[in-house]
């Protein structure tokens, strides 16, 4: 019996031996079968990043389809950012203003959009709007957000003009500007004046300029409104965002008595209409675009200058940005394949990250104004139907690859770090620089500017789910009017009078399940978020990133155990970090 059991627990050893054993892995079988041409060797290498300046934004647009944004704030060290707003006056259908008449109110209403303060006692200050006349139209200014206006030589039209920080701005414009409005320009305008909203502008009235009076101590707000006019295609009902111009006794040809009547406004709208038919780009019914020239001038801007030391700073608007210049970049990486005897031809870059770190000690209060993305962009050349030189801004970051960073904020290790893969290929790529006018101009185009992103919620409902829920809500409203069990009241006329009298708590119980399954449906099913990445050249932003010469005091660095943290992860300067690969000989 004991030999048999021995057999047992020696067989059971073996097995548990042999399951055990290591078996070896040859990881390089079969690599003398691949060509010597498609073999590769890769590298990790990182430099700091010298040629880095500190400027305004260049000819950044400032239209905006979506927002009017006005407002002013000023720091504890005295530092001002301002945002202002000009945007047209358009009737919302050719109108015949008739003859005469008083203006009886010139009404401005437009909703709320978003805030932004430094701090959570501000949101809710008054601020004073001061609402200025044009003298000339928009078409005529540059159209970019660094555009000044001085409101020096133009005409105040409103009077008491205060936004609190609630759900509009709301406010009359002046009577006797009104008037004249009225008698001397709409009631005399010529035909070719609704040819175009251009030649309406022109000939008629350029539009209006917004902004708040500066604060005299720290704090102030950024305001951002909703210059879309709310409208709703299937009832055609509106809902705010336009100006209503109350007419009595106006006369028309062909009527002998007068009326009485109301003529509304657009702002910014490309159309006599509040709606647009069917176009090559859009192939139903949509609302008319608006657009309003958003302006931003900031005192940070004195700060500008291509060779900062310690400090980057990031403004909002636009204000100042760091931009990273092609060339350095591409020295630093030459001199790098030029110690490693490595061939520029033969490399292909896999990832190039820069990192832009900021001090370990910055508060989560200041953080609060940091950019949510620093993203890497380009300047695009082009020309108008005029043959004008047009700029825009192009991202060079791979957004259809999951994991490129577009230049998040990492509030753990304290850092931006944006990739730029592709378009550091493309820097390895140019011809060595001189200054031949078309390298400069390509190297130009190559340079990266960091520009401010923001992550937009939106609230999207269900159309469908939205009116059955909404009927479902008459059907409980009438039924707590006429099933009540005293259910009387003044009930016969809908107006909320119903039960008064009657009822007193003896509701119909299908009420109660039916409220219960409106509330469950409503909060999960009926309307859903989506997020936006948006180019933000509204809101309030100051960051200060460490610069190339920034004091190594701060040596410790974050997010990687101290054994593997390079020298330059230490010091934590701004540094460009590359893999690439260099096909074997």
């Amino acid at each position: 019996m004991k030999q048999k059991y021995c057999a047992i627990l020696f067989s059971a050893a073996c097995i548990l031996a042999c399951g055990t054993s290591c078996v070896y892995i040859d990881e390089e079988l079969g690599s003398n079968f691949i060509p010597m041409e498609q073999r590769y060797t890769t590298y990790i290498d990182e430099f700091a990043i010298d040629g880095i300046a500190m400027l305004p934004v260049e000819k950044l647009s400032g239209y905006s389809s979506s927002r009017v944004t006005i407002g002013a704030i000023r720091t504890e060290t005295g530092e001002v950012s301002r945002r202002s707003s000009a945007f047209s006056l358009i009737p919302a259908s050719e109108y015949d203003f008739g003859e005469g008449g008083e203006v009886v109110k010139f009404h401005f209403a437009i909703a709320k959009d978003t805030l932004s303060y430094i701090n959570e006692s501000q949101k809710r200050i008054l601020q004073d709007v001061n609402i200025y006349a044009l003298d000339k139209s928009l078409d005529e200014g540059d159209g970019y957000i660094s555009t000044e206006i001085d409101p020096s030589g133009l005409e105040q039209i409103a009077d008491g003009a205060i936004y609190d920080g609630g759900d509009s701005l709301s406010f009359d414009f002046r009577k006797e500007w009104a008037e004249r409005l009225l008698h001397e320009k709409l009631q005399t305008l010529e035909e070719s004046a609704y040819d175009s909203v251009g030649a309406f502008t022109e000939k008629v009235f350029p539009g209006i300029y917004m902004a708040v009076d500066e604060p005299v101590s720290a704090g102030g707000r950024i305001n951002m409104f909703t210059i879309t006019t709310g409208a709703d295609l299937e009832y055609y009902t509106l809902s705010g965002g336009y100006a209503t111009m109350t007419v009595h006794g106006v006369k028309y040809e062909g009527r002998d008595e007068l009326v009485d009547t109301t003529f509304m406004f657009l702002y910014g709208a490309q159309d006599f209409s509040i709606t647009q038919a069917a176009t090559d780009y859009y192939s139903g019914e949509t609302l008319t675009p608006q657009y309003a020239l958003n302006m931003s001038s900031s005192t940070l801007d004195d700060l500008a200058t291509e060779q900062p030391s310690d400090e980057i700073i990031v403004d909002g608007g636009g204000g100042l940005k760091p931009v990273i210049y092609a060339k350095g970049l591409r020295d630093g990486f030459m001199e790098i394949l030029a110690k490693n005897s490595i061939d520029p031809g033969s490399v292909i870059i896999n990832k190039a990250t820069i990192v832009l770190p900021f001090s370990e000690s910055t508060s989560y209060e200041s953080m609060e104004c940091y950019p949510a993305i620093l993203s890497p962009t380009c300047k695009v050349y082009g020309e108008d139907s005029d043959g004008n030189e047009i700029v825009s801004y192009a991202g060079i970051t791979d957004t259809s690859v999951s994991s490129e960073n577009q230049g998040n904020i990492n509030r753990s290790t304290f850092e931006y770090s944006p990739d730029i893969s592709y378009h550091m290929q493309q820097i390895l790529d140019l011809e060595d620089y001189s200054e031949d006018a078309e390298v400069k101009k390509e190297y130009e185009q190559k340079d990266i500017w960091l520009l401010t992103l923001a992550v937009e919620e939106e609230q999207e409902e269900q159309e469908g789910t939205s009116e059955y829920y909404q009927n479902l809500q008459y059907s409980m409203y009438y039924n707590s009017l006429y099933n009540n069990y005293y259910g009387y009241g003044y009930g016969g006329y809908g107006y909320g009078y119903g039960g008064y009298y009657g009822g007193y708590g003896y509701n119909n119980y299908y009420d109660y399940y039916a409220l219960a399954a409106y509330y469950s449906a409503m909060s999960s099913q009926s309307s859903q978020s989506n997020s936006t990445t948006i180019l933000d050249r509204d809101r309030y932003y100051k960051a200060v990133l460490r610069g190339p010469e920034a004091d190594a005091g701060e040596q410790t660095g974050t997010g990687t155990q101290d054994g593997s943290k390079t020298e330059l992860e230490k010091r934590r300067v701004p540094y460009l970090r590359v893999t690439y690969s260099v096909r074997q000989k």
